[in-house]
């Protein structure tokens, strides 16, 4: 069977952003595809929200080129425009109108409307819209937003650290819900430093840091980059292996050992690995630590995400 080579629908090139005489974003260059579901991390400040919005085409950069759909962003209509939606916490509702009016009025913004999906998730969340904004808690307003945003059918959703505000069940509801979005060649950027919400739902990651992506890469190609390895309390460093500076800490276990991950390319023997090998696979959060620590003679591991990366596109 002949192999399709998934769509390019976002190409930016060399963009930087300041904000103050400070570089917010420095020489950014991204490809987003089509029916994908990427996960952006990054530390805070890191310029994540300044990221999205300027990929939803919602804010300006003052250097390098950008393409939406194949186009120039010089030459996106409004129709296309309508295809990136960007949500943040920061968005508010009208104050002056109940949620049941805002909606008769906001369907009317987007021909491709799915009233019948937006009624399901407000019966299933049981969101009450005879309420104004104010009547409603902020993780409410929150949902009702996404729901409209959702059932508007846009082509890219770019979701700004919202679910932070979602009980345990509202998250899993609404993520259920991009999985089913990005499974119809839809895609979603979300940015998030729950690094645990993205593990088993995101197929891509997205790492900021310094005003750069330091990390481009499909998750399952990422994990096979590391190894995790252990130190008991009983174990002495023989072979300096926990002081090299590309071994980082990843956390404390319940029976007081220590684990630490390792980039495979680093220069360990097997009789190393065998003694030390933790028997749980590193898993996005392990690489998540690496990556905030990463510093610039780490290069390798990049350079070797990016292959796979391509690699994986040329096969998809």
């Amino acid at each position: 069977m002949e192999k399709v080579q998934k769509k390019i629908i976002l190409n930016f090139k060399s963009i930087s952003k300041s904000f103050l005489k400070k570089k917010v974003l420095d020489d950014v260059n991204l490809n987003i595809f089509e029916g994908k579901f990427y996960g952006l991390l990054g530390h805070n400040g890191a310029g994540k929200s300044t990221l999205l919005k300027i990929l939803a085409g919602i804010e300006n950069f003052e250097e390098g080129h950008a393409q939406i759909f194949e186009k120039d962003l010089s030459e996106i209509s409004s129709l296309d425009k309508s295809k990136l939606i960007y949500i943040s916490d920061k968005i508010e509702l009208p104050k002056k109108m109940k949620m049941s009016e805002f909606l008769t009025f906001y369907q009317k913004l987007y021909p491709l409307f799915d009233l019948a999906l937006m009624n399901k998730i407000i019966f299933d969340r049981k969101l009450n819209t005879d309420k104004f904004a104010h009547e409603l808690s902020k993780g409410q307003q929150l949902q009702f937003i996404f729901a409209l945003v959702i059932s508007s059918k846009p082509k890219v959703i770019f979701v700004d650290e919202i679910t932070a505000f979602f009980d345990v069940y509202a998250r899993k509801y609404f993520m259920d819900l991009l999985i089913q979005y990005v499974a119809n060649k839809n895609t979603v950027i979300l940015a998030t430093n729950v690094v645990n919400e993205i593990q088993n739902l995101a197929d891509h990651i997205l790492y900021l840091k310094d005003g750069k992506i330091k990390l481009n890469s499909e998750i399952k190609s990422l994990v096979y980059n590391f190894i995790k390895i252990r130190k008991t309390i009983h174990d002495e460093d023989y072979t300096g292996i926990f002081e090299n500076k590309e071994c980082f800490w990843a956390g404390t276990n319940g029976d007081r050992s220590v684990s630490y991950i390792i980039p495979k390319g680093l220069k360990v023997s097997d009789d190393v690995i065998k003694r030390y090998k933790d028997k749980r696979a590193p898993n996005l959060e392990d690489i998540f630590v690496y990556y905030f620590n990463y510093h610039p003679n780490m290069g390798s591991i990049e350079t070797k995400n990016k292959e796979d990366e391509e690699k994986n596109e040329n096969a998809a």
